[in-house]
């Protein structure tokens, strides 16, 4: 392994203690985030929804019925993603198990606990791979969803702006820490597919907010949603609140400013989407717990 890689390792390693360290303070004080967090998704949703002068009745049935059949692709993506993961560990998962999961993964994050990491670490853990090792995967594997979104985010917000620049490079340095641990623990190919997995993902959660967006009645181009994909990502990972509830909202209201679109249709716009995802994992929930035990999930 090449110093280049032994310093990117390095760094990793520290930032996984801090998030480690962070998330075990947000763990037992995440109930304190969930009435704030809901105010502001409700009181912020009915706000900008009279500022806008948008009803129930004004959205596009069409574009709805897109965003609906946009969140099984999402998960199906996120069940290939679970598979790639356990296969860099030399494990299996089926992919109907691994769909399964990632669908109760995301209803998960509603419960006052960083229950979606956990739905996909037991998964792994259940698939052959150690505890330790399937914690980092998880981590790691976030961590890269992440700084991909704070790349490409940078980008279109400008590298000539302070802002941008800032974005991108931290992106680029926490990028290039996973890309060197999944080098090193599985090797270059690996690497690079999780690179483009997260980019596929990306490019996915900025497709869906499009379509919110012209369900609302508003056309925004896919590159200008992708500050509200990373914005959706990042309130989710954050687990200030459960599932980023009201969070991802909040910053994607700020990032508007970045890509001139209002705040108020980017607040409404990354909610519907939250919504519409969140009724159909809610769903595929409620069937596995009715047809057997979630603790099914994986097969080595």
């Amino acid at each position: 392994m090449s110093a280049r890689h032994t310093v990117s390792g390095e760094m990793l390693d520290r930032l996984a203690r801090t998030v480690r360290s962070a998330n075990g303070w947000l763990a037992r004080n995440r109930r304190l985030f969930l009435v704030p967090a809901l105010a502001i998704f409700v009181g912020g949703t009915a706000y900008c929804a009279a500022t806008l002068e948008l009803r129930l009745s004004d959205l596009a049935p069409v574009w709805l019925a897109a965003l609906i059949a946009m969140v099984p692709l999402s998960f199906v993506y996120a069940a290939v993603n679970l598979k790639y993961v356990a296969a860099c560990a030399g494990q299996h998962i089926r992919f109907a198990p691994a769909f399964k999961v990632s669908a109760i993964a995301q209803f998960s994050e509603l419960l006052p606990i960083p229950g979606g990491a956990l739905v996909r670490g037991n998964a792994l853990v259940q698939a052959g791979i150690p505890i330790g090792t399937a914690a980092m995967l998880v981590l790691v594997s976030a961590l890269l969803w992440v700084s991909t979104g704070a790349i490409v985010t940078g980008y279109v917000i400008g590298l000539g702006a302070s802002s941008g620049m800032m974005l991108a490079g931290a992106g680029l340095a926490v990028l290039m820490a996973c890309a060197a641990w999944f080098w090193h623990f599985a090797g270059p190919a690996w690497a690079l597919v999780a690179i483009g997995l997260r980019i596929v993902g990306l490019a996915i959660t900025a497709l869906r907010i499009v379509i919110a967006f012209r369900a609302l009645g508003l056309e925004v181009s896919p590159l200008e949603t992708v500050p509200f994909a990373f914005a959706t990502i990042l309130g989710s990972a954050s687990s200030l609140a459960p599932g980023g509830l009201g969070i991802s909202e909040a910053l994607a209201a700020t990032m508007a400013m970045t890509v001139a679109v209002s705040a108020q249709a980017a607040f409404l716009a990354v909610g519907l989407n939250r919504i519409i995802g969140l009724t159909f994992s809610g769903l595929v929930t409620l069937l596995v717990l009715r047809s057997r035990s979630p603790q099914a999930t994986a097969n080595a």
